[in-house]
């Protein structure tokens, strides 16, 4: 039945001439052990004993393995089962001594049947499931256990010796402490860590080989080819079968000791908090990862993946990166190593953020092909579980794709796995929302989040970033105040005080976008009492948010109340001295006092601590202009170029490695700055040409989209303005060209060129390009101030007054609007009325800003 130190077979030169019903027997009992069917193991061999009694020794080690393996498998060798098991397994150890020679051990006759190693294996097994450690480790001394030489063995006996090295290195563990020095604790550990590695190896080459033979078996039964044995995938409404699968009950197809193995190498490598990860831990992963799959590896193998994963996110990588990986190609693999993968094409990590990604997608496909689509309440253990394992795993993927900019390929995950078995989970809802919104898919992203309330709808968070969506990018003002009023429904006096406050916070930028922009005009004074109202109460709920202050402060300040926004803004930035917003709006307030010079002195000061900050040099641009005229301004715009420039290539680095090159070459190129970088401002000023017009027209379209092409857009049409107010017409044309480069046909490109058409003294044409405008978007201020001038140039009085009342209704914090008005009611003979618009333009321009108050940006960090 085979000694372990070599394949043997049970037909000895002496039993040559044994009867063929012998010989049948035999080899069914082989069978009946491959398949740890105990019970007819113990009958055959009773039979053998009677028919061929020379062969007693031999009969005995099978009656007392059956008999020990058929106990063991009712009564798990647990200490709770010690003193029982000294009860039960009295006669299973009675024929394993017998058959290891006797109590003196040098029973010839045990030799000849080749079992005394085997028994004594047995016998150990034995004694550990009866808690006897010194005897366990006395039987695998007489074993000669850690001499074995390593051969090819039959797959019983390799279970068999897996089991002995992982009961050793468990006795010399519990006998680290009790028995050894500290001095020679050391020592100890590292014949402990030798025990484990061997047993290890042997526990996956059984379960291969395991494989194999089930393989060949349904083969030989069915008549078909196979691949080898396979678990139900994620399209099967059936669960994996948890005799495959480590788990509660997947001890019963390894046994017990190699089950605790596997799950002691689930967890040897997870780091504690206060315990550093010990040296070649990572290089063991790898090691256990090149391993090839087996059925009753594959819930380990996820779980190795997933740790190994972790491990690199947090920058556990010790020795050389792929020495193992490499390694193991190289070296010969022994008889009891467990098969490799091998290819001449296989991939191999350039570095550890390769692996990452790379581990955490083989698990993701893992964790999704042992997902469980039934929704049968018999399933629902199970169910539960996959869905834990594979929540877990696309949350260690969202953290490694995120942080390398790679969103699109966790969407793709998400979309191609995780929803179809997510019935019914609002976390995986809420990451396919997340998802969605980082690329851009804003609307669909609203339907996921209706999904994921209809799930959840106490959650406040998913509301309030369902509601920015709709702020920041759906432009749907009514839709975000619904989101927010989710998020405040309930919350009020519960332990989320923080996300009340917030949610009321974002309820009242919500009244306060729809008092600015909504087209609702006759409910504009009601949004923006409510916006006041809803600010407050989150202010008297989170008064150390710095946030809200900011708000009440900005709604003050539209509303032109101008001590309680100060108030408010200096109380903001009090909690946050380095909020780039805050200090953006301080400095319009200080220009709505007319206090320009200490207004620049803190945009300086603010650009010292946020220098790439496009709002702070915008606005610094326009102090300029306002101070010392447009030559100044025109540097600092000229600075921002550059600054886009650089913010540019930094966005295209942060993409995907294979376009981050070609993304740099284009942004070199798109302004000529590796030979004339010191010459663009003199070019744009003196009619040399801007920043090579055609290459903006050269880079893909799909790339001339996002925030940072608006505001290339919008510092061209900076310059253009600059340019105007300096009479260089043919420069500034030039720099709207480039604008329409990025935007062709935007309001604001419309509304300069026709400011260049009204330079001209080309009304008519003036006119049409701020119809056009207007037609984009009705209350578009900018655009209905030109008309109107437009309109007066032309002699249209009537229609400018009839432009510039709906300007005034929109904005009727504008006091240019109210000049204009003044003036066109002055050439239409109504003296009076004119006379009252020049006091209202006189009164709001007092308290007006150089840029327009909304020129602040949503800020929610």
């Amino acid at each position: 039945m085979g000694n372990i130190t070599r394949p043997v077979s049970t037909k000895t030169k002496g039993m040559a001439n044994r009867a063929k019903t012998t010989a049948r027997l035999e080899s069914d009992i082989q069978v009946a052990r491959d398949e740890s069917n105990w019970r007819r193991v113990i009958d055959l061999a009773e039979q053998l004993r009677t028919r061929s009694p020379h062969l007693d020794i031999l009969a005995a080690f099978l009656i007392g393995e059956g008999k020990l393996e058929s106990y063991l498998l009712d009564n798990p060798p647990v200490e709770a089962s010690h003193q029982k098991a000294k009860m039960g397994l009295n006669d299973a150890k009675k024929y394993l001594v017998k058959a290891a020679g006797g109590e003196d051990g040098n029973s010839t006759e045990s030799q000849k049947a080749a079992v005394s190693l085997d028994a004594y294996l047995l016998l150990g097994k034995l004694s550990y499931a009866c808690g006897n450690y010194e005897e366990t480790l006395e039987n695998f001394r007489k074993a000669d256990l850690e001499n074995l030489a390593e051969k090819t063995l039959p797959c019983r006996s390799v279970r068999i010796v897996a089991e002995s090295f992982a009961i050793r290195g468990i006795c010399l563990e519990k006998n680290l402490s009790t028995r050894h020095p500290k001095f020679k604790q050391s020592d100890a550990q590292e014949k402990i860590d030798k025990c484990m590695k061997v047993a290890t190896d042997l526990t996956f080459l059984y379960l291969q080989e395991l494989d194999e033979k089930n393989a060949t078996s349904l083969n030989s039964n069915t008549g078909t080819l196979t691949a080898g044995g396979s678990i139900p995938g994620s399209y099967s409404p059936q669960p994996p079968s948890p005799g495959k699968l480590l788990g509660a009950e997947g001890w019963r197809d390894t046994g017990l000791i190699l089950h605790q193995l596997l799950v002691r190498n689930q967890t040897s490598n997870i780091p504690s908090p206060n315990k550093a990860l010990q040296p070649g831990q990572v290089q063991k992963l790898r090691y256990l990862l090149g391993a090839e799959e087996s059925n009753g590896t594959q819930g380990i193998r996820l779980s190795l993946a997933k740790q190994l994963a972790d491990l690199l996110l947090r920058g556990y990588v010790n020795g050389p990166l792929y020495q193992g990986i490499e390694g193991s190609k190289k070296k010969k693999d022994g008889a009891w190593k467990p098969k490799k993968y091998y290819s001449m094409n296989m991939f191999v990590p350039n570095n550890e953020h390769e692996e990452t990604i790379l581990l955490l997608l083989i698990s993701e496909a893992m964790a999704v092909r042992n997902a469980v689509l039934s929704q049968s309440p018999e399933f629902k253990e199970q169910r539960l579980k996959a869905f834990e394992t594979a929540c877990n795993t696309y949350n260690l993927l969202i953290v490694c794709l995120a942080r390398w900019g790679q969103t699109k390929l966790f969407h793709e995950c998400l979309e191609r796995g995780a929803i179809k078995f997510s019935f019914d989970e609002p976390h995986t809802w809420h990451q396919y929302a997340l998802s969605l919104i980082s690329i851009g898919e804003h609307v669909q992203a609203m339907r996921v989040m209706e999904e994921h309330y209809r799930l959840n709808p106490h959650a406040a968070a998913p509301c309030l970033l369902a509601a920015r969506t709709c702020y920041v990018h759906l432009k749907d003002y009514e839709l975000g105040i619904k989101w927010s009023q989710r998020a405040c429904d309930g919350k009020e006096g519960s332990p989320y005080a923080v996300l009340s406050a917030r949610s009321y916070m974002m309820l009242g930028i919500g009244y306060h976008l729809q008092a600015l922009y909504g087209l609702d005009h006759s409910n504009r004074t009601k949004s923006s009492s409510l916006a006041l109202e809803m600010l407050q109460k989150a202010q008297s709920m989170g008064p150390g948010d710095h946030l809200i202050h900011h708000y009440l402060a900005l709604v003050y300040a539209h509303n032109r109340r101008l001590p309680e926004a100060i108030s408010n803004i200096k109380q903001a930035l009090n909690l946050r001295s380095d909020h780039a917003p805050s200090l953006h709006l301080l400095c319009l307030l200080l220009t709505a006092q007319k206090q320009y010079q200490e207004a620049m002195n803190l945009v300086n000061l603010s650009l010292e601590e946020w220098p790439d900050s496009m709002e702070l040099m915008y606005l610094k641009s326009q102090l300029e202009l306002h101070l010392n005229g447009p030559e100044t301004a025109k540097l600092t715009a000229s600075k921002m170029l550059m600054l886009w420039k650089k913010l540019y290539e930094d966005h295209a680095s942060s993409g995907d490695d294979t376009a981050q090159s070609e993304r740099r070459s284009e942004s070199r190129s798109l302004f000529h700055l590796s030979e004339n970088g010191s010459n663009t401002h003199s070019r744009v000023m003196n009619g040399g040409g801007p920043m090579s017009v055609s290459s903006v027209s050269s880079l893909p379209r799909k790339q001339i989209k996002g925030q940072h092409w608006d505001w290339l857009a919008k510092v061209w049409l900076l310059m253009a303005e600059l340019c105007l107010h300096s009479k260089q017409r043919e420069q500034a044309l030039k720099c709207i060209e480039e604008a329409v480069q990025i935007h062709s046909t935007t309001p604001e490109v419309l509304t300069a060129r026709g400011l260049i058409s009204e330079m001209d003294g080309n009304y008519s044409e003036a006119k049409n390009c701020f119809e056009g405008a207007m037609s984009l978007d009705p209350n578009n201020l900018r655009a209905l101030q030109q008309l109107a001038k437009a309109y007066l140039g032309l002699g249209k009085n009537k229609m400018a007054e009839f432009v510039l009342w709906k300007a005034a209704k929109l904005h009727p914090q504008e006091y240019e609007t109210w000049y204009l008005l003044g003036m066109a009611l002055e050439l239409l003979g109504d003296h009076i009325a004119s006379a009252d618009c020049m006091v209202v333009a006189l009164d709001v321009e007092n308290s007006s800003p150089l840029v327009p108050f909304s020129s602040v940006g949503l800020a929610f960090e």
